[in-house]
């Protein structure tokens, strides 16, 4: 896991404490091939693996077969990453506890706990080592939905005017990927779940939306109002006094 790119998460509160949001951490995943693996599964093309053994700049590597691959663990044929974006698109519950409010709203602290679901949706690149020269051979495959996961979060809100607030959070997820994309084949990788921790830090701006048109609508209300009545005060009097001129008429005659 690298540090994340960037982090977009928007959401509401509902009655209470609680709230929810909608999220998209676009992360970056790389595959470390130094380390000896377990593999399972098919793959029928040759494959070529670093040679410990090598004496010349000829013989730095060998072929090998998936079988060999699975027995020895060795991951050298294979560059597997996700640098395009480990996109995970999430929804999650929070809950805020508030720990000090200021006077006038100028400074809040707030403590937040989380928890939520999502899909991974990566671009996964996919390259292996098939030829004597030890070339890279592969594809970066286009955008894929490729498993999902959970994750839980905890962290500290600063807010200021009751406005833009400032969080520092730490998040745990575990992610299952199923069916990422190796090559125009069709065929796939499928890996065990992978855990992972975030440390982040968002700026943000909330505010109430409904309470903020309802009270633009009062004041519009209010504006009309106040130039409505004088016009309802002249057509009132304009109408008493015809009717004063009316009956007059009647008595007349």
């Amino acid at each position: 896991m690298s540090i994340p790119q960037y982090n977009l998460t928007i959401g509401c509160w509902l009655k209470g404490r609680f709230g929810i949001e909608i999220g998209h951490d676009h992360m970056k995943w790389v595959f470390d091939n130094s380390r000896t693996y377990e593999f399972s599964g098919n793959f029928s093309p040759a494959l070529y693996v670093h040679n410990p053994d090598a004496q010349y700049g000829w013989d730095g590597v060998k072929p090998v077969t998936f079988d060999d691959v699975k027995q020895t663990g060795d991951a050298t044929w294979l560059s597997f990453e996700h640098t395009n974006g480990y996109n995970y698109v999430f929804a999650a519950l929070v809950f805020l506890q508030p720990i000090y409010h200021g006077p006038k709203g100028k400074l809040a602290f707030v403590s937040r706990l989380g928890a939520g679901a999502g899909v991974m949706i990566p671009q996964t690149s996919v390259h292996m080592h098939r030829d004597q020269a030890w070339n890279w051979q592969g594809y970066d495959n286009q955008f894929h939905l490729v498993g999902g996961g959970g994750h839980a979060s905890a962290g500290l809100r600063v807010t200021a005017f009751d406005r833009v607030f400032f969080e520092a959070i730490a998040r745990t997820s575990l992610i299952k990927i199923s069916n990422a994309l190796v090559d125009q084949s069709g065929a796939i990788l499928t890996q065990t779940p992978m855990a992972a921790l975030e440390l982040m830090g968002q700026i943000g701006y909330q505010g109430s939306l409904v309470r903020e048109n309802r009270g633009r609508r009062q004041g519009l209300c209010r504006q009309f109002k106040s130039r409505l009545d004088p016009v309802v005060i002249r057509i009132k009097r304009f109408l008493s006094e015809n009717n004063t001129g009316i009956e007059r008429a009647k008595d007349v005659a």
